[in-house]
């Protein structure tokens, strides 16, 4: 496995060289994480399918326009789906064939047989695989925010809280300003958990007509701040593997009582393909666990005031006077279509500042939600109806992600009520 995960690293570095430097972080300056989805098929060589760089969440600018979150391995999902969607709509399938599902779900393609998928990320996602202990021997502190009642509520009522003895295994929402008003935070869930719900519904979305689509493996460079490559691999492990096995456990248990008939092929594909889990001694160079040392905001400087915000504490001092900042932009390419430089702080593409919702959709990106939305709307329809309402109407088998949203693992998923129409397309 370790053999396949150096090759993983390696065509994904690669790759990131070949591109061009717009919207790629300063030298030495600035930070950003990588991450690359990297297909193979039997002996020959990797090749890369959809890339992205990452930056922030934004919860500003008018919905539908704009990219709320801007994380890497969200990015090169979004792309990968719009690869999906373009070779079904112009028919030159090369990472689908045709597929007859011989039941009701809709499924009309499939991947490829004897294509394997790999996501590589140049740090471990955020969230739960985040935690795991530092060689300093504390305990590497997620900025992700544990969804429980009673805390700080944000946008959608959804209330979370930042404890201090970190609890495992948790759904958690993505890091965010401490100065940002609560309901100003963005509430996407983190990277940690995004991955795990993806390899349980797939990575080809509710909207295609494909097969759920799972990865084969996730490759994660080394902290070179961890205790050790496998403690690190442990908590890759437990995020991604550990719980997925839990929701398969409860699922057996509620499909020997009969309660997911018509959905046994579904659960039949769940056992039959593990995810497999590693992190590679190697490391990107311009990650943020590389350039950034965690050692200057430890938990023994750092202490919580009465809001709960972390704050620095007197005796603290900084161990380094190294400044680096994160990339303000994020690229992301797909096979075929070139580059696009998105600004992080309004998810958007590079150009001039909008200041109207016109604006917005000129600049737009095509991995937004209403670009999704158009491309899937022939030219003589009428578009009166919400992207919710498509979505809902369109979805495949909605029914699996009811079941597995409703599992004690995923118990507490956010799930968008945000809504538009495309007045200017």
């Amino acid at each position: 496995m370790k053999t396949l995960a150096g090759s993983i690293f390696t065509c994904a570095l690669d790759h990131y060289f070949s591109l061009p430097k717009h919207g790629k972080p300063r030298s030495g300056q600035e930070w950003t994480v990588y991450a690359a989805l990297v297909a193979t098929k039997n002996l020959e060589k990797p090749q890369v399918v959809c890339s992205a760089t990452g930056s922030k969440c934004t919860t500003t600018g008018p919905e539908g326009w704009c990219l709320r979150d801007l994380h890497a391995e969200v990015l090169v999902k979004r792309g990968f789906q719009r690869l999906l969607w373009k070779e079904i709509q112009s028919g030159k399938l090369k990472l689908l064939e045709k597929y007859d599902s011989m039941d009701a779900s809709g499924e009309k393609y499939i991947l490829k047989r004897h294509l394997e998928l790999h996501l590589f990320i140049s740090d471990s996602p955020c969230g739960d695989a985040t935690i795991y202990r530092l060689r300093n021997k504390e305990m590497n502190f997620t900025g992700s925010k544990l969804i429980k009642n009673g805390g700080l509520v944000c946008w959608n009522n959804v209330s979370v809280t930042r404890e201090k003895d970190q609890e495992l295994g948790q759904l958690r929402i993505k890091s965010g300003r401490s100065n940002l008003d609560n309901r100003r935070r963005s509430t996407s869930l983190s990277c940690s958990d995004k991955i795990l719900k993806w390899n349980l519904l797939g990575l080809q979305g509710t909207v295609l007509p494909v097969h759920p689509i799972r990865l084969d493996s996730v490759v994660v460079s080394k902290d070179p701040h961890a205790q050790s490559i496998e403690v690190q691999e442990k908590a890759l492990q437990r995020a991604c593997v550990d719980r997925f096995n839990e929701v398969l456990q409860e699922l057996r248990q509620s499909e020997n009582a009969g309660s997911l008939k018509g959905n046994e092929k579904y659960i039949e594909t769940l056992y039959s393909q593990p995810l497999r889990v590693m992190v590679v001694d190697k490391i990107f160079e311009c990650s943020k666990s590389n350039m950034v040392n965690p050692f200057q905001h430890r938990d023994s400087q750092l202490e919580l005031n009465e809001n709960g915000k972390r704050r620095r504490s007197s005796n603290s001092t900084d161990l380094t006077k190294k400044k680096v900042s994160p990339c303000g932009f994020c690229i992301n390419w797909q096979n075929e279509d070139g580059v696009e430089v998105l600004v992080g702080t309004r998810g958007t593409k590079h150009g001039k500042k909008p200041t109207t919702e016109a604006d917005y959709a000129r600049i737009s990106s095509r991995l937004c939600r209403a670009a999704f939305y158009k491309s899937h709307l022939p030219n003589e329809t009428n578009r009166t109806r919400t992207y919710r309402q498509w979505k809902t109407e369109n979805s495949v088998n909605s029914q699996r992600k009811d079941i597995i949203l409703r599992t004690k693992v995923m118990k507490g998923w956010i799930q968008s009520s945000r809504d538009f129409m495309l007045e200017h397309s």
